[in-house]
């Protein structure tokens, strides 16, 4: 088989087993098993632990880059946010960024507010709202 063979072999393959595909992949990347998924989908009521917002495409699995336990399922937007969140040097290059373009601009001393998120939230204690 030609490699060119092969990755059409796979791509078909992968639109073919999709639910599969995901389930291993979400176990690959972080441990979560289609049971976990389901719990926290049916917990969070169809929506994001942080937003609120009802999942409308494949919910994203949080979970701790250095101890590896999971947290929550979030949406795409949201999971990403946290991700920079939790990494202090794209932070604080975002924050002097903004320093540097706001109108007027801020002095070196002026703190942009950044929301502080030390263990993960449900829907309620974020929005004030169920989902």
């Amino acid at each position: 088989m030609s490699p060119e063979e092969s990755k059409a072999y796979q791509k078909k393959w992968k639109a073919d087993n999709k639910t599969y595909s995901l389930n291993y992949n979400r176990m690959r990347n972080c441990g979560a098993t289609p049971e976990w998924v389901q719990q926290k989908l049916e917990e969070q009521g169809n929506c994001c632990a942080i937003c609120g917002r009802d999942f409308v495409r494949t919910p994203c699995v949080d979970h701790c880059h250095k101890t590896g336990k999971l947290r929550a399922l979030l949406c795409n937007f949201c999971n990403l946010r946290v991700g920079y969140h939790e990494n202090r040097a794209i932070t604080d290059k975002v924050e002097a960024y903004l320093r540097l373009h706001s109108s007027p601009p801020l002095t070196a001393d002026a703190s942009l507010e950044r929301p502080r998120v030390s263990q993960p939230h449900s829907c309620n204690e974020i929005t004030g709202q169920t989902c």
